[in-house]
């Protein structure tokens, strides 16, 4: 899969526009985000979840470039976002991806 995006700008860390997808492989779904080329970038990115209409989690996406939160969540209508600059304090944060909703019956 081609991604296109804007990862920098004369040195300057400007990630947008990112394409994350979904893929099911039997009971599994995964949620897939392209590699980062620049660590201290891939450092600061998070997976913000609503479950329902509602802020549900927001957990780091640095380690790997896929979660399989969805697999094991409860019943409900789930959206997943990419975003970055998380602040657990205040809920802010900047989206960076399109969202992917999804609903576990």
């Amino acid at each position: 899969m081609d991604i296109t995006s804007d990862i920098y700008v004369e040195n300057e860390p400007v990630l947008k526009n990112l394409e994350i997808w979904m893929e099911t492989n039997k009971n599994v779904i995964l949620i897939n985000r392209p590699e980062i080329q620049h660590k201290e970038t891939d450092k600061n990115l998070f997976w913000y979840v609503t479950k329902n209409g509602e802020f549900s989690k927001c957990f780091q996406a640095y380690s790997k470039t896929w979660t399989n939160f969805l697999t094991f969540a409860d019943k409900g209508d789930y959206t997943v976002t990419l975003v970055t600059d998380y602040d657990e304090a205040t809920g802010e944060c900047t989206s960076i991806s399109n969202t992917i909703e999804y609903t576990i019956e």
